[in-house]
């Protein structure tokens, strides 16, 4: 269940920071600083939120 609650979380952040990035994007241009940060951000949470589901895929074969 707090697995659960945590993932939950993390999608929340990364729609967030996504809504962000858009919303960034239409104000600036596609190549500055404000919107390349913002779509570092969110490389950074989409990587960590596919570790965990890679983590959590790679321990349910283990126990399987």
């Amino acid at each position: 269940m707090h697995r659960d609650l945590k993932n939950k979380k993390m999608l929340e952040e990364i729609e967030t920071a996504r809504k962000k990035m858009i919303q960034l994007a239409y104000e600036n241009p596609l190549n500055s600083k404000e919107v390349v940060d913002a779509s570092t951000k969110l490389d950074k949470l989409l990587n960590v939120y596919n570790n965990i589901d890679i983590s959590k895929k790679a321990k349910t074969l283990v126990h399987s």
